[in-house]
């Protein structure tokens, strides 16, 4: 066997010696690489925990702050509660009150209503008489048996008497007439009349009224006008407000009322308008010329009287109809009130046709007051009506029963009976069922009136010459009796 020279055996270990540097230097790079590797790691490491760390300090923070504001948001909701809980106990405190003051207001209104009713019927009963009986005597002084000097002497007192009264008698049906307003009592009740009617017995009232101020009163109907359905009472009143206001503020002048019908769409429509020359009304006036207790000068009330309420009443009236009441005027020059209200035409051969004379016709009055017995008695004596007389209800369904009467005219409040009690008797009764009663009152309620069976109604003090037309329309289609 042969061995290497030496000198191959150095090389091949010198060979081997510098692959085996080789190999550390390799191995000292790779652990520095390692090393600066496993450093750079720690470093991110480090960086990633102080990020998590700095993370839950932040979220930690957050749920902190979080949580102040979830117990300021209960906290400020427990006061809300608290709050909204006291606001509600104030409310149902208030609403206590407000109730304990509603049931205070209604019953002072009530209470209100019924001393209304109470000193309407103590004041209206001696003004009716007064108003009856001076109107009265001034026709029996001017067509009675009286000496001219007499009679001169008479009859201003009486008339200043008449007026005196009939101021009154306006200003507390006023009164009570607002009242029934804005109370929500005032009704609408529609029936069948005549304006022709209505115009004669306007006339009869208001030209006396004309006569004492020097004033000419024309009333002038246009072709077409006639019977109507409307409010009969209502319309009456307007027009006599309006009327009378025109005598009132006019002196030796024309007071004009004329009444037409013009269609209006598929609807005919009522146009009544009141003129007159007097003392007129200031434009910057006319405004609030229909406000309740208002009038156009603060003086015309002590200078020409009355309440101021006459004009307000007048609208509310014509708006409840449907319709409106509107005015134009000039100081110095006069005024127009004009109504405009839609109504129903009726045929005028639906009329009951008159027929003449009526001497025969009985009227039974059923009444407990004297003095509108006798009042009645030689009222309606003097329009020829034969007139029976009864001081309660019960007599008076005896006397209806004997006399079986044309018509019968029954007081509402009577102390034994009252009307109503006795209107229901007579329409219960076969025999005196189709008898025409009319109901006297000193409040205004025909819708109840009607709805009992009554056939017409007055308030108190009486029209006279409404009451004679209302009973001559019942008794035109009566066979007179006895």
């Amino acid at each position: 066997m042969s061995s290497a020279p030496p000198g191959n055996r150095v090389a091949e270990l010198e060979k081997q010696l510098a692959a085996a540097r080789a190999q550390l230097e390799r191995d000292a790079r790779a652990r520095v690489y390692l090393e600066q590797l496993k450093d750079q790691s720690d470093r991110m490491l480090r960086g990633v925990i102080e990020e998590l760390r700095e993370a839950q300090r932040a979220l930690q923070a957050s749920a902190a702050e979080l949580e102040g504001r979830v117990a300021e948001r209960n906290a400020a909701l427990a006061r809300e509660l608290e709050e909204r809980a006291e606001a509600e106990e104030r409310l149902r405190r208030r609403n206590d009150e407000l109730s304990a003051m509603r049931d205070s207001a209604e019953a002072a209104n009530r209470a209100k209503t019924a001393f209304l009713a109470k000193m309407s019927h103590e004041l209206r009963t001696p003004l009716n008489a007064i108003i009856g009986y001076s109107e009265l005597l001034c026709e029996e002084v001017k067509d009675g048996d009286v000496e001219p000097l007499t009679r001169d002497r008479m009859l201003p007192d009486l008339d200043k008497i008449n007026s005196a009264a009939q101021q009154l008698m306006s200003v507390i049906n006023d009164v009570l007439d607002i009242a029934k307003i804005e109370s929500g009592r005032a009704e609408v009740h529609i029936e069948a009349f005549d304006l022709r009617d209505l115009a004669r017995a306007l006339t009869a009232t208001i030209e006396p009224l004309a006569l004492r101020n020097g004033n000419k009163l024309e009333v002038t109907l246009e072709r077409g006008v006639g019977r109507i359905r409307s409010d009969r009472a209502k319309l009456r009143q307007t027009l006599l407000n309006l009327l009378s206001n025109a005598c009132k503020f006019t002196k030796h002048g024309r007071v004009e009322l004329i009444m037409r019908k013009r269609p209006i769409g598929d609807a005919d429509w009522l146009h009544c308008d009141v003129t007159d020359n007097g003392i007129g009304i200031a434009h910057d006036k006319l405004g609030g010329l229909f406000e309740a207790f208002k009038q156009a000068d603060p003086s015309t009330s002590s200078v020409y009287g009355g309440s101021g309420l006459g004009l307000a009443i007048s609208r509310e009236f014509c708006r409840m109809l449907g319709g409106e009441l509107s005015a134009t005027s000039e100081l110095g020059v006069g005024s127009t009130f004009s109504i405009r209200v839609p109504v129903v035409t009726l045929d005028d051969a639906d009329a009951p046709t008159q027929k003449p004379g009526h001497a025969t016709h009985t009227v039974l009055v059923i009444d407990d007051d004297t003095t509108t017995h006798e009042l009645l008695r030689r009222v309606l004596r003097r329009a020829e009506f034969d007139v029976h007389i009864a001081s309660n209800g019960a007599e008076g369904l005896r006397m209806a029963e004997e006399l079986q009467p044309d018509v019968i005219t029954l007081d509402v409040k009577m102390s034994d009976m009252d009307g109503w009690s006795v209107l229901a008797a007579l329409k219960a009764d076969s025999e005196l069922a189709a008898i025409p009663v009319i109901m006297v009152s000193m409040f205004s309620d025909p819708s109840l009136a009607h709805t009992l069976g009554a056939d017409g109604y007055m308030t108190k003090p009486i029209d006279r010459p409404a009451l004679i037309d209302l009973l001559l329309r019942y008794c035109e289609g009566a066979t007179p009796r006895g």
